[in-house]
C-alpha cells in the first residue's frame, strides 16, 4: 500500500515500527516487506524487527540485525539466531551474507549452553559454507563422527554402494542428492580423528573401540574398504604421542597392521591433499623443506 511504502522511507527506528503497527494494524507486513533498512539508524533493541523479518522470510535482513550487536559488543541472541538459521522460509532474492552466517555459527559453537542437537542441525544445513579458511568448521558433526561409530557407518552406507554388488542405475531425488553432497563435504573435510574426546584429549581405548565397531558394522554393510579409506584420511590429523613421536603410537600401530592397507592408502592420499591449493615457488625451497619433514618423520 501507499502507507507501507511511505513508512518504509522513514528512519528505521522503534518509533516508525510503532506507527506502522498503529496505522496498518494486522496488515503491518505491508511495511515490513517493503522496508530496506539501514540497521545502524537505531541503537535500540532490534529484536522486534528480527521477529518480523523471520516471519516474512527476509532472512538476509534478520541475520544482518543479529550480527550488528555481535560485532559491536560480542552479544548474540542465541534463540533468534537459531530460529533464523533453521527457518524453512526464505523469500526469493534473500541471500544472506556468508560471512555473517559464519560469524553467528562460530558464536553459537563457542557457547556451551547452546543445545548440541540443535547445533548439529545448524551445521548440517550450512555445511556447504563452513570453511576452515574462514575459521569455521562443523565441530559438532565432526565430534559425532569421531565419537559415534554408528553415525559414521550410517553416512558411509548412504554415500557408497556395497563393494561386491554392481551399482544400481537409478536417478537420485533432489533431496537424496543434497544429502549425499552434505555427507561428501563432511567426510572430505573431517579432521577430528576417532578417539578424540570432547575436551580435545586422545583416548586409546576409545580409538580401539571405534575402529572395532566400525569394522564390524561396515563388514556387514559390505563397505569396509571405503570406510577404512576415510579413516586413513582423518588419521593424518592424529595428535603426536605423549613420548614425543610425531604420531600417536596407537595410530601408528593401527596403520602398520597387516589388514590396514586401505587406511594406509587414505593416509597417503591425505598427505598429498593436505597442502590444498598453493603456488609453486620456482626455487623449490618449500618442496625441499616439506620433503625433509617427511623424511625425518
Amino acid at each position: 500500500s501507499d502507507i507501507g511504502q511511505f513508512l518504509a522511507l522513514l528512519p528505521f527506528t522503534p518509533n516508525t515500527w510503532n506507527v506502522a503497527n498503529q496505522w496498518l494494524g494486522e496488515h503491518d507486513s505491508e511495511y515490513w516487506v517493503r522496508v530496506n533498512p539501514n540497521i545502524y539508524e537505531t541503537t535500540e533493541d532490534l529484536g522486534p524487527a528480527i521477529d518480523k523479518f523471520i516471519d516474512l522470510g527476509r532472512v538476509r535482513l534478520a541475520i544482518a540485525c543479529l550480527v550488528k550487536p555481535l560485532n559491536n559488543n560480542g552479544q548474540l541472541d542465541e534463540e533468534r539466531s537459531i530460529r533464523v538459521l533453521l527457518s524453512p522460509r526464505m523469500e526469493e532474492g534473500e541471500h544472506p551474507d556468508v560471512y555473517d552466517i559464519l560469524e553467528i555459527i562460530k558464536a553459537l559453537q563457542s557457547n556451551p549452553d547452546v543445545d548440541q542437537e540443535t547445533l548439529f542441525r545448524v551445521e548440517w544445513k550450512y555445511i556447504q559454507v563452513l570453511d576452515r579458511d574462514e575459521g569455521a568448521s562443523a565441530k559438532v558433526l565432526e565430534d559425532r563422527l569421531a565419537q559415534v561409530p554408528a553415525f559414521f557407518c550410517e553416512l558411509v552406507e548412504f554415500l557408497y554402494h556395497p563393494h561386491s554388488k554392481p551399482r544400481e542405475e537409478k536417478t537420485p531425488s533432489p533431496q537424496e542428492e543434497a544429502i549425499a553432497m552434505n555427507i561428501w563435504r563432511l567426510l572430505h573435510g573431517w579432521k577430528t580423528p576417532p578417539g578424540t574426546q570432547s575436551d580435545g584429549t586422545f583416548s586409546v581405548p576409545a580409538f580401539d573401540s571405534w575402529v572395532g565397531e566400525v569394522t564390524t558394522i561396515c563388514t556387514d554393510l559390505d563397505r569396509l574398504d571405503v570406510a577404512m579409506l576415510h579413516l586413513g584420511c582423518v588419521l593424518f590429523y592424529a595428535p603426536p604421542d605423549p613420548d614425543g613421536l610425531w604420531i600417536h603410537r596407537a595410530v601408528a600401530a593401527f596403520l602398520n597392521g597387516k589388514d590396514a592397507e586401505k587406511s594406509r592408502q587414505g593416509f597417503s592420499q591425505q598427505v598429498t591433499n593436505s597442502r590444498g591449493v598453493h603456488w609453486i615457488d620456482p626455487t623449490g625451497t618449500p618442496e625441499r623443506e616439506l620433503a625433509k619433514t617427511y623424511r625425518d618423520k
